[in-house]
């Protein structure tokens, strides 16, 4: 059964769209930063970007993880195939 089909993001400028999107959005959301006050109950959530930054550390250990245990996973299904 073959899938002629084409879909958006089957186009090259479209994912180009959608990542200078993504973009925009985060420095956006980055420049935003300045014209509000934060409520921190830390001192290290003052600095600039800081949960920008805290994000995009949390989502680079979260795959990590499940890189990890994937790898795990498999190992224990291969042998148990025997």
């Amino acid at each position: 059964m073959s899938d002629d089909k084409e879909y958006w993001l089957d186009k090259p400028n479209n994912i180009r769209k959608l990542i200078i999107g993504v973009v925009i959005i985060c420095a956006g959301l980055l420049i935003a930063e300045f014209f509000y006050e934060k409520h921190a109950h830390f001192a290290v959530e003052h600095w600039f970007g800081f949960y920008g930054f805290y994000g995009f550390y949390g989502l680079l250990c979260f795959c990590v993880f499940f890189f990890f245990l994937v790898c795990l996973l498999f190992v224990m299904a291969s042998g148990f195939s025997n």
